[in-house]
């Protein structure tokens, strides 16, 4: 380290809605994921759940329907979101909490400014529980933790908490390494907690840059706690001067699904080191 400097930002956002209508009486008329997602949580009503998904004492709707988690985390609040039937009466408040200890690494002629450990952090207030958040105040608590071991290494975690009964429990930690200029490694392991729901996964996906234009990238994953194998992926990416195009194909055995992926990635702006392997071998952070 060379000097520490600690840079915190506070925010706040209060948000109120009003519906005339109930969310339950409004038709999803947009999926909020793909098929092969929707019809694997269908199954947890026959193999978890015992045929209809539960519900708290006191409250008519579950904490388990996808809907009522979306509307909480604020997923139809933006314009541009793709869920327009996503809203109903609310009232809440998001804080936010954003930490970075800096330090500067280089020659001493041409040191730089960089991020040694950076924290986020959100949590909500529900002014009014009993309605939006099953009797409980505070909810949505997420964390994201980022270590700039060294210069070529990334300690990364995540979490996502709720406080009611049968809430959602979920955390992540991984590490996630660079040894060369041709190619990157990361190896994590999650867990979930959901009332009946429980994962135990083991994560390992590697990138290796085959040329200039060319990356491969590889990922599977292994429910350490059921003994079961949860799929792999294989992406090949062209990096261009202003986009990146992917093509891949991925298998998950346990929902019995196979699929192609095509997607175009515009190439500026800072790429999260927490869900991508492409920032360290295009040399951005």
């Amino acid at each position: 380290l060379n000097g520490l400097a600690h840079k915190h930002d506070l925010g706040a956002e209060y948000y109120y809605a009003d519906s005339s209508r109930g969310l339950s009486e409004v038709p999803q008329y947009n999926e909020l994921d793909d098929n092969s997602q929707e019809r694997f949580r269908e199954r947890l009503l026959v193999n978890s759940f015992g045929g209809a998904l539960p519900l708290i004492p006191g409250y008519a709707t579950s904490p388990f329907d996808p809907r009522y988690f979306a509307v909480r985390n604020g997923a139809g609040r933006s314009v541009t979101a793709p869920y327009s039937e996503l809203v109903d009466s609310q009232h809440v408040l998001r804080t936010t909490s954003r930490h970075r200890l800096q330090t500067k690494v280089g020659p001493p002629e041409d040191l730089r400014i960089i991020d040694w450990m950076t924290l986020d952090l959100g949590l909500s207030y529900f002014l009014n529980s009993d309605r939006d958040n099953f009797g409980e105040d505070l909810g949505v608590l997420d964390a994201h933790y980022v270590w700039d071991v060294g210069s070529r290494t990334k300690l990364v975690s995540n979490a996502y908490l709720d406080f009611f009964e049968m809430a959602p429990q979920l955390w992540d930690v991984g590490l996630l390494s660079q040894r060369s200029t041709r190619g990157s490694v990361y190896l994590g392991y999650r867990q979930i907690d959901a009332g009946p729901v429980e994962s135990r996964l083991v994560n390992f996906s590697t990138s290796y840059a085959m040329s200039q234009k060319w990356i491969a990238t590889f990922g599977t994953s292994y429910d350490v706690g059921e003994m079961q194998d949860r799929g792999q992926s294989l992406t090949i990416s062209r990096l261009g001067q202003d986009f990146i195009f992917h093509l891949g194909a991925n298998v998950d055995v346990s929902k019995e699904n196979v699929g192609v992926i095509f997607s175009i990635e515009p190439r500026f702006g800072s790429f999260n080191s927490t869900n991508t392997q492409l920032s360290s071998l295009l040399g951005i952070r």
